[in-house]
């Protein structure tokens, strides 16, 4: 085998080496737990500044992997993490969405799936007023 040749195949069989681990990485689900990050009574309270988003209808807030959105029917609280690789998702106020960055799942704020590849809709917890204090229960 000439010098040319070799030197390609070593640089192609390093490029192999190097790629399919990321490649097998990015389709692993992630180490993270989709058990609620909060204890079961956690309260906020809405006269607070850090939970002024949450006064409006359409605002929301996330704590760690929960998101609370107010909704016009009331407060909804859903877990932050893709039912299909417990991938944390993202939550869009504009679309009332949450999309997985993975593979593309979205779901509506009701926690609904409105395209997979999941079908398993997001863990919906408690979440109950009483004047400007909300309680999270599970």
């Amino acid at each position: 085998m000439d010098r040319r040749k070799f030197l390609f195949n070593m640089a192609a069989g390093a490029g192999v080496a190097i790629v399919t681990p990321l490649v097998i990485t990015g389709c692993a689900p992630n180490s993270g737990s989709d058990s609620p990050s909060l204890p079961s009574g956690t309260t906020f309270d809405l006269s607070q500044p850090e939970n002024a988003a949450l006064r409006h209808v359409n605002g929301y807030l996330k704590s760690g992997n929960i998101v609370i959105i107010h909704t016009a029917a009331g407060f909804v609280a859903l877990s932050a993490i893709c039912t299909h690789e417990s991938v944390g998702l993202n939550y869009s106020a504009s679309t009332g969405q949450f999309t997985c960055s993975r593979h593309g799942a979205r779901y509506a704020s009701t926690g609904a799936v409105l395209s997979g590849p999941t079908s398993k809709s997001l863990t919906k917890y408690k979440i109950t007023q009483s004047g400007d204090l909300l309680t999270l229960s599970y």
